[in-house]
């Protein structure tokens, strides 16, 4: 699966091979004594090591060396707030010569994780492919000192990405192929059809557990902006309705969602309406 859908596959493969990766570079870089114990791994973090380790001697050897390097390149980054910068909304600063995403050029393998590219049953792939990164980032306001970065691409556009640090995104993620599910439901009823209701998803990519990637999202408006003038009617609220109609009568393919929520926090890889149709049956 990996050597055939690698850009799909190997994000999640390395995010779990990195799960402590943040981690990692603290207790590396750290000058004191009480940072040098060691992280516990969990079974499935090793069992992604092992699987990273067997497909580096395979034919996508190369691909796996290149995203690594961008996957720990990706977390230092995340994890950086030099404490003389200010990190107010808005505020752009320059990317530090150490950080190693500035110094990645003209990639060979890796395409943009927060660009969303079609699973291809032929497993032909031709994306555009990372150029660079802008060596100034924009900081959004946060506590983790989230931070926008410009990323330029083979096609010769620029695209936003939201670079998160010490944040968990992997439920988001989850929650994100959730609403893919939900959209998937509204397409098949004939009325939210013709309405053309459907949920607007973006990239949510995890790096590791503090650290992930989000797609940039232009042309948004307030929630307000959907309930009208007096703040409880308005277009929102009559799509809420209809897609609510549409969900309660999808329940078998929900509840089997939410049980695998219930086990799991990972990205949830495998769940269509077809497979919960069909798991509710049983």
């Amino acid at each position: 699966m990996c050597q055939e859908h690698p850009h799909h596959c190997l994000p999640v493969i390395i995010a779990q091979a990195h799960a402590h990766a943040d981690d990692e570079l603290v207790r590396i870089g750290s000058k004191s004594k009480k940072q040098e114990n060691q992280v516990v791994e969990e079974d499935r973090v090793q069992a992604a090591k092992m699987l990273v380790h067997r497909l580096s001697t395979s034919a996508i050897a190369d691909n796996i060396i290149e995203f690594q390097k961008v996957s720990l390149a990706y977390i230092s980054l995340a994890a950086w707030c030099d404490k003389g910068t200010k990190c107010p909304a808005g505020n752009k600063v320059k990317i530090p010569s150490n950080q190693i995403l500035v110094k990645l050029q003209n990639l060979k393998y890796t395409a943009a994780l927060t660009r969303p590219l079609q699973l291809q049953p032929s497993t032909i792939y031709t994306p555009s492919l990372i150029v660079g990164w802008e060596n100034i980032c924009t900081f959004v306001g946060g506590i983790n000192a989230p931070k926008r970065l410009t990323l330029r691409t083979s096609d010769g556009l620029k695209q936003y990405e939201l670079l998160k640090g010490n944040d968990d995104i992997r439920q988001d993620a989850v929650m994100e192929q959730v609403f893919g599910i939900v959209n998937e439901l509204l397409a098949k009823n004939s009325e939210t059809r013709e309405r053309a209701l459907s949920m607007r998803t973006y990239q949510v990519v995890p790096l590791s557990q503090k650290s992930g990637l989000i797609q940039w999202c232009d042309n948004t408006q307030d929630i307000v902006d959907g309930l009208g003038v007096m703040g409880v009617e308005g277009p929102l609220r009559q799509c809420c309705e209809a897609t609510l109609s549409v969900l309660r009568s999808s329940g078998e393919v929900l509840v089997t969602v939410v049980e695998v929520l219930l086990m799991t926090l990972a990205p949830v890889d495998s769940v269509t309406p077809a497979s919960g149709s069909s798991s509710g049956q049983r």
